[in-house]
């Protein structure tokens, strides 16, 4: 039994819900950070090539690698739920080592590039 239908009388209402959320988190979301990744590595390309060793070039590549590791986490984390969800599974690895896993290694991964990337679009504008 899926873990939305568990808390509801009426099912049929939740699984359109879900399909709803399976379709614009899973589906577009994925697909706009697929995006994002895509423009992040062409900018990484261009700053790289034309780029010469001045502070503004060093802080638009740094930028863009935080930008990356945020949106790739997005990516995987979301794509992992949805999965587990789809396979009925998420209580069971929620609750055992996934949530460790999160805990420890993600989250603080995905926490600190978030931060450094509001520092350096600070440090750019401050540059600028």
């Amino acid at each position: 039994m899926n873990f939305l239908q568990t808390n509801y009388s009426n099912t049929t209402e939740v699984s359109k819900c879900h399909v709803f959320y399976t379709v614009v988190i899973g589906i577009f979301g994925s697909a706009i950070c697929s995006i994002g990744i895509c423009g992040n590595i062409i900018s990484l390309l261009i700053v790289r090539k034309f780029g010469n060793l001045s502070a503004t070039f060093f802080l638009l590549r740094s930028l863009a690698i935080t930008d990356t590791i945020i949106l790739i986490g997005y990516v995987l984390n979301l794509l992992l739920m949805e999965y587990l969800d789809y396979m009925d599974l998420i209580l069971e690895v929620y609750y055992s080592e996934y949530q460790y896993v999160f805990m420890y290694v993600i989250f603080p991964i995905y926490s600190m590039s978030v931060t450094l990337a509001a520092w350096i679009t600070c440090l750019l504008t401050i540059h600028r």
